[in-house]
């Protein structure tokens, strides 16, 4: 009989005997509940076996052919039997065969003669077992599954064997091959890594307590580096604990990534600022009477370097010095996993971090005393030039300490009191200051200037005052440089001296800057009033103005406003601010040049090795500084400098002036070796614009005429 397929959802039984009159009551008995299918031997039972796809199968034992004990067997070695409900039929008291058909597989059995009353509530209860445990093993191949995802696995621990029990994906966790009879104590401690391994022992050895509260501990695996999460917990069902193992690495990992980018600074890997005051205001909170001192080491180069070259340049001198410090103080740089502020260990006598671009800060447990040594140290570590571009930058640190029993125990005042400190330190000569409370003083003096100086840009307190530039043998006027004043309506003139370096500090430069340029073109207009003889004016461009693109462009439509020619500007710029930037300047520089505007190098030779630069940039001018003007004429080493300053011009095809030229044997040796352009008090001070503006009439000869040296010249003129 061909099987018939499936004309509904009732369950498929297939009943298997080689008796017609067994099959004929299975059949009747049946078919009002279950769709029925009958095969007459074994043979034909595995023949159809496939195609019908049973739900379950009654199968006797005894048949010709092949018995049911061997169907089963061979059911039970294929792929769609092995949890199939397979049912003997056999004798009630054959208890051989009962024990036989368990033993090749057998589900459960019925004995013959079959009762046809009860035979179909007998199907139907092993159909509901059966979908039971299908249900069960599909939910534990979900959670194994879900396990597996989620890289968890669970165990029991039995106190009275002392033995643990690991499901397969536990023992995946912890690398241990599955084991029915599980493992000891030790078998299991042998994957910990050794440094955690006492500490897990402890953890472990205290499960012989019903009473100890659920536990969870974190360890390390001995390979692999991989990081795992026990949580314990007694149960008196089981009277034994059950656990679950987590591998928790990615976890660490971005907690890891977390503090990295919260608490280290990415070019050093050492603490940042937040670490720092974390840190510190632990300690301060632990032992309110702990001798605490913070000092700050400030680094003015790696400010000008961040300007001029940008990180990519600053951030491996900053890892140099970093490396630099950490020798010299005898501290290890951070190691993986990366410590919190929590965390870190506040028994250590020292901590180094890195504050910001330019500054370091250390909290050591030295007295005030041992600080100032180890302060003068460091300075001693930090004393070695740095190399930028072909430069050797020299370096200029200086420290601010404060100590903790000075300030009210807040993590915030300590640093910046130690800020403070570093801020004026420049004015001492080792370059150290302790801080103490006149300081905030001169901050709050300081602040407040600041404000003026805002107002004073704003509303127009700011004048230009010339020093005139004179041709030292024939005595006439060749120019003038604009001097920026500031006229205080409470105070009066201010010195440039305490205005200018708060200005670049703050920023204020770049708008100070373009007010002195809106000032020298409404001189300049003035100047070219009918009787006047104009003369080219140099006015100082700030450092910061240099990289932008615009200012061209912006000093261009200035003098077109005011009817001026580019030819009656120059821009003097300082060494320093031109050596700080290099290529970053140039195009700005030659855009400059193009329109016609003179520009001239001011300080020159004041530190820098500038020289192999100059052929790159479009300077007319040269400017001798006044620090190697002072000594000239008594045969002093600076004598050298000049004449090679003035050779180099030359050269060049570039002008050279002296500025600063106090005396008449500066003017005579000057003169004498070849620089005639002259700038400086034996001329004349710096004049404000109307008693300028006078030195421009034709009719009258300047004030500096009738210098003797001027005579003379003149004298052997006419000879």
């Amino acid at each position: 009989m061909d099987p018939q397929p499936r004309t509904n959802d009732r369950p498929l039984i297939f009943a298997v005997d080689d008796d017609p009159i067994t099959t004929l009551i299975i059949e009747d008995s049946l078919a009002h509940r279950f769709q029925v299918e009958i095969a007459s031997s074994g043979e034909q039972a595995l023949q159809l076996f496939e195609q019908l796809n049973p739900d379950l199968i009654l199968l006797d034992v005894m048949m010709q052919g092949l018995d049911g004990f061997e169907v089963c067997r061979v059911l039970r070695a294929h792929s769609k039997g092995q949890t199939l409900p397979v049912v003997m039929l056999t004798s009630q008291d054959d208890l051989d065969s009962i024990a036989r058909a368990y033993e090749v597989g057998a589900t459960d059995f019925i004995a013959k003669p079959i009762n046809s009353a009860l035979i179909a509530h007998r199907v139907g209860y092993l159909l509901r077992a059966h979908a039971t445990l299908k249900a069960l093993a599909r939910q534990e191949r979900q959670l194994a599954a879900a396990q597996r995802i989620a890289r968890l696995g669970h165990w029991e621990f039995d106190p009275a064997q002392g033995r643990f029990q690991f499901a397969e994906a536990a023992c995946e966790l912890l690398q241990l091959p599955h084991r029915p009879r599980g493992f000891s104590l030790q078998q299991l401690l042998a994957q910990v890594h050794p440094r955690e391994r006492t500490e897990v022992e402890q953890c472990l050895l205290s499960l012989d307590h019903e009473q100890r509260p659920p536990i969870q501990f974190e360890h390390q695996l001995c390979t692999g580096g991989r990081v795992l999460r026990q949580n314990v917990e007694y149960s008196s069902e089981f009277s034994g604990w059950l656990g679950t193992v987590q591998d928790v690495t990615a976890m660490h990992r971005s907690a890891q990534r977390i503090i990295k980018l919260a608490y280290y600074d990415r070019a050093t890997g050492l603490p940042n600022r937040d670490f720092f005051l974390e840190s510190l205001q632990r300690r301060l909170d632990q032992d309110d009477t702990a001798e605490l001192c913070v000092l700050v080491v400030e680094i003015d180069a790696l400010k000008r370097v961040g300007m001029g070259w940008g990180q990519a340049v600053t951030e491996p001198l900053v890892r140099n010095l970093s490396r630099r410090l950490m020798a010299d103080l005898d501290i290890a740089a951070p190691e993986a996993p990366l410590p919190s502020p929590q965390a870190w260990n506040p028994d250590q006598p020292q901590l180094l971090a890195r504050i910001s671009d330019a500054a370091f800060a250390l909290l050591t447990t030295a007295h005030n005393q041992a600080s100032l040594k180890l302060t003068k140290r460091l300075l001693s570590a930090l004393s070695q030039p740095l190399a930028v571009a072909g430069i050797e930058l020299p370096m200029r640190a200086k420290v601010g300490l404060s100590d903790a029993l000075d300030c009210d125990q807040d993590a915030d005042t300590l640093l910046h009191h130690a800020l403070a400190a570093a801020a004026t330190a420049c004015l001492s000569a080792d370059k150290v200051q302790t801080y103490h409370r006149d300081l905030d003083i001169g901050e709050r003096s300081r602040l407040t200037l600041e404000a003026r100086l805002r107002r004073a840009i704003d509303q127009h307190e700011l004048e230009l005052w010339y020093q005139p530039k004179v041709d030292g043998r024939s005595g006439r006027l060749i120019g003038a440089e604009g001097l920026v004043r500031w006229r205080d309506p409470e105070e009066g003139l201010i010195s440039p001296g305490r205005f200018i370096p708060l200005a670049e500090e703050t920023g204020l430069i770049v708008p100070l800057t373009n007010r002195v340029l809106d000032l020298v073109c409404a001189d300049l207009s003035l100047m070219h009033a009918p009787g006047l003889s104009p003369v080219k004016v140099s006015v100082n461009i700030s450092a910061a103005q240099l990289d932008d693109e615009r200012l061209p462009e912006e000093i261009a439509e200035r003098l077109s406003s005011a009817g001026l020619s580019p030819q009656n500007l120059e821009l003097e710029i300082t060494e320093r601010a031109l050596m700080a930037r290099l290529d970053s300047v140039l195009g700005t520089l030659s855009t400059l040049h193009r329109l016609g505007i003179s520009l001239s190098l001011d300080d020159f030779g004041t530190g820098y090795s500038s020289l192999g630069y100059l052929g790159r940039f479009p300077i007319d001018e040269l400017k001798i500084d006044q620090s190697f003007v002072m000594d000239l004429g008594t045969g002093a080493a600076g004598e050298t400098v000049v004449r090679a300053i003035v050779a180099l011009a030359r050269e060049l095809g570039l002008w050279v002036i002296a500025e600063g030229i106090e005396t008449q044997a500066q003017a005579t040796w000057l003169c004498s070796n070849g620089c005639e352009w002259h700038q400086g008090y034996l001329y004349s001070r710096p004049l404000e614009r109307d008693a300028f503006l006078r030195l421009l009439d034709r009719r009258a000869p300047p004030p500096w005429s009738t210098l003797p040296c001027l005579s003379a010249r003149s004298d052997r003129a006419r000879r």
